[in-house]
């Protein structure tokens, strides 16, 4: 659902779990929340935008892919 973040994780060579992990969440609760079946906080975004050292801003990172396009 969040594709430039799931771009991210990849070109960074990062798994979820290890997201999971620096989030201090568990995998379950992060994939809930990629799924969009869940909202992350604030805090949360930024603290991912800094694991990855993205430097995309915070609303192109966390753009929602339409799934029903």
């Amino acid at each position: 659902m969040f594709i430039n973040l799931q771009i991210e994780l990849l070109s960074k060579r990062k798994t979820s779990a290890d997201l999971a992990e620096a989030l201090g969440i568990t995998l379950n609760a992060l994939n809930y929340k990629l799924k969009g079946k869940g909202k992350f906080t604030l805090n949360e975004a930024f603290a991912i935008k800094n694991y990855l050292g993205s430097t995309k801003p915070l609303d192109e990172l966390f753009a929602i892919e339409d799934s029903t396009a």
